[in-house]
């Protein structure tokens, strides 16, 4: 069941996602923690893994986000 949810949503919002500027990434970022009341990284690590969580964070990093 999840992994059908998990595709859906993908195939869903697979071009807004994958199209998304620095800026538009980081607002979304902020988006997430302002209303789930988790970062990013918490929720990453929560649902897939603690070594997917800093990755993605690491690449964040990179590109100057501070979420």
């Amino acid at each position: 069941f999840i992994k059908k949810v998990k595709k859906d949503l993908f195939d869903e919002y697979k071009y807004e996602i994958k199209n998304l500027t620095t800026i538009r990434g980081n607002f979304l970022t902020k988006m997430i923690h302002r209303k789930t009341g988790f970062t990013t990284y918490e929720l990453i690590k929560k649902h897939k893994s603690k070594r997917s969580a800093w990755f993605y964070n690491s690449v964040l990093y990179v590109y100057g986000s501070t979420s």
